[in-house]
């Protein structure tokens, strides 16, 4: 199978129409998956323009949200029903599920940590993708202490949650986006981990999974308005 892998698009049209090859790459995948921050700070408006643009070359779209999109975009998702967040779906042979930014706390001081929420949601997925051979695992934030979640001075910005599901669960693939400045791979086990690395500063992967091996190719769009912020986190 072939995956385009997409995340921390942040609402740019120009980014996802400016590149031929990230064009043909949408169009020639069997499936695109997009790791969350489909808009900035936006609603259904910006995430439907979105989506529909991705749509125009390739229909096989799901997704997560990230910490840049609001309710109204987990919401929207929900309603195309392409969103992975605490849901798993099956397409061809494989088994997808996922993790988002929006998660609701289990106590009802909702004086929860970050990764009280999203191990909610993980305990949630782990239940209904348990024994799965074939599973794609696609979160905004990374594992925890890997490449692709790396800040520079030797920090990092990813979920030990995360980390530990991966551990446990062993998916063929990981994908993640949130840390804008960390494109590559790395691995946990068997599993291999992704981050595409931000769409609006010009970079994307992709992805072919064949008898359980996983390859990964980084791409880059070139452009004068790549923007980078800070860290890379957004």
């Amino acid at each position: 199978m072939l995956i385009t892998a997409l995340s921390d698009i942040h609402g740019s049209l120009e980014a996802l129409n400016s590149s031929k090859s990230l064009l043909s790459d949408l169009a020639s995948s069997d499936l695109v998956l997009i790791a969350g921050d489909i808009t900035n700070f936006q609603g259904k408006t910006q995430t439907a323009e979105v989506i529909t643009a991705i749509r125009r070359h390739n229909p096989n779209i799901f997704a997560v949200p990230g910490n840049c999109d609001t309710a109204a975009v987990d919401e929207y998702l929900r309603e195309q029903n392409i969103n992975l967040h605490c849901q798993t779906r099956k397409h061809a042979d494989f088994t997808l599920t996922g993790v988002g930014a929006h998660v609701p706390c289990s106590r009802n001081d909702q004086a929860c940590s970050l990764e009280e929420k999203l191990q909610v949601c993980l305990d949630h997925i782990a239940e209904m993708s348990h024994a799965e051979n074939n599973l794609i695992f696609v979160a905004h934030y990374p594992a925890r202490h890997t490449a692709v979640d790396s800040i520079g001075d030797n920090h990092h910005g990813g979920s030990w949650n995360i980390r530990d599901f991966i551990e446990q669960a062993q998916p063929l693939l990981a994908l993640s986006g949130h840390i804008h400045d960390a494109p590559g791979t790395d691995h946990i086990g068997r599993t291999t981990l992704v981050n595409p690395g931000s769409l609006r500063d010009g970079s994307y992967a992709q992805i072919r999974i064949e008898h359980e091996r996983v390859r990964v190719h980084i791409g880059c769009i070139k452009k004068r308005w790549r923007e980078h912020f800070g860290y890379g986190i957004t």
